[in-house]
Order: C-alpha cells, then structure tokens, then sequence
C-alpha cells in the first residue's frame, strides 16, 4: 500500500486538506494565467518566499504536491519565460554555477525550461525523495532538467546532471 494510502488509512478522523487544496487550485491556475507561486495556500500572513512555506511542512508530501512545489520552484528561480523579481527572491545557485552578479545567472536561466513539469518520481533506497522532471525549451529528446526534494522539502534542488526522461515517466525497465 503507498504511503499516501496508508497515512489517509490511520484514521476515519484525519484528512490532509493541504494536497486537496493544492489540487483545487492547479485546476484553478490551468484556467487562468496566474504564475505557480498563486499556488501557495492563502494565510493571514502570506508567506514572502517559497521557503517560508516549505518550512511549515511537518508530514511528507504527496507526489503531486511536489510537483506542485518544483514548477513554483522553476519559476521563482528564473527558469522559465516569466519575468521574477530576483530582488525579493532568493536565488538557489546550482552545482558549479557562480556570479558575483545574480542578474546575470536570472539572464542564463530565463526560458531554458518548460515551466509544466513532464512528471515525478519517487526515488532512492527506502523512497522518501522525490524527482520531478522538466523539458528545456532547446533541449535533446528524452533528456531533461530535474528538480528533487526530500519528503519534508527542507532540501530542495535544480540538479546539474540532466536525466532520461522515460525513466522520470517508469517507461525504462531498471
């Protein structure tokens, strides 16, 4: 049984709003043109980052939430073709990517990437982390971008190395 079936199972009394809300307001945001970031759940304080969200997560995310959470991530980052404010936004280097000048990194990345992801996958040994692929905008078939995470999302990262596509997809017999 997956562990979402199992964590819903525990009690008659216990339901996670937080990936149904998530759900509601992906439908929501494919029939405006709203960015990923309208995507973080409405408080009496809005969170000014998407990290101040991700550290009030206590329990481990659904797949679908951490797709959620990685084309939120791909567009405060500077990957796709919407303009950000990098000034209010931190700006999470990648492995091997250095500036003095974070303008010009925001300069590299803009529209290099798909800002819908192609899928996600759970990964490692016991499972707990989750990969989510993107397509680059000039890229090579059945190559793309992965940003991954643990199951609690304190750890959250564009992955320099490019992966298979059909793998992210379970297409490739491992």
């Amino acid at each position: 049984m997956s562990r979402t079936k199992r964590a819903m199972n525990q009690s008659p009394f216990c339901i996670n709003y937080l990936p149904i809300a998530f759900l509601g307001l992906a439908l929501a945001m494919a029939c405006s043109s709203s960015p990923p970031t309208a995507l973080l759940p409405a408080t009496t304080e809005q969170p000014r980052s998407l990290r101040q969200y991700l550290d009030t997560i206590t329990q481990p995310i659904s797949p679908e939430l951490a797709m959620l959470i990685a084309e939120t991530f791909v567009v405060q980052q500077g990957y796709t073709d919407q303009t950000i404010d990098w000034h209010k936004q931190p700006i999470q280097f990648e492995k091997g990517e250095y500036a003095s000048d974070t303008s010009k990194i925001i300069q590299l990345r803009r529209n290099t990437l798909s800002p819908q992801a192609i899928g996600v996958r759970e990964y490692g040994d016991k499972g707990g982390k989750w990969l989510v692929g993107f397509k680059p905008i000039n890229g090579d078939n059945n190559i793309v971008r992965a940003v991954t995470m643990d199951s609690l999302v304190k750890i959250l990262v564009m992955q320099a190395q490019n992966v298979r596509e059909d793998w992210v997809l379970g297409k490739v017999i491992e």
